[in-house]
């Protein structure tokens, strides 16, 4: 019997502090190391994004857990009206759906007295 696959996205995140210069250079780098996709993701018919999943160390953290929660929320926010963009330009011929399983495996937090102190330095 042959199943049918979804394909699937899986997205990593880089720190909210970084730069565009450093967040450009890892999307980059995490980008090469998967598979190039196999049609264009904007000819699905629907788009699922999975709740987001937490390494060991993260979990464990209760801090940790309370900032990935927010950057879930923000990443809902952001991908939403590019599916709905979708959405409308594949009414017509869209097939399938696009799995979408985002993935914290590191995260560091800040605190706010720390990036006070950070940028007083020269």
């Amino acid at each position: 019997m042959i199943e049918d696959r979804v394909p699937t996205v899986r997205l990593f995140l880089a720190g909210c502090a970084a730069s565009p210069e450093k967040l450009e250079s890892v999307g980059r780098a995490e980008s090469a190391r998967l598979a190039a996709p196999t049609k264009r993701f904007s000819t699905y018919a629907s788009y699922e994004l999975k709740q987001m999943a937490l390494s060991s160390p993260v979990n464990g953290d209760e801090d940790k857990v309370k900032v990935a929660g927010d950057l879930e929320s923000i990443l809902k926010a952001k991908l939403q009206p590019l599916f709905d963009q979708w959405k409308t330009s594949s009414a017509t011929g869209g097939s399938g759906t696009l799995v979408i399983e985002p993935q914290l495996v590191s995260l560091r937090v800040v605190s706010a007295g720390a990036r006070f102190w950070w940028d007083l330095l020269p």
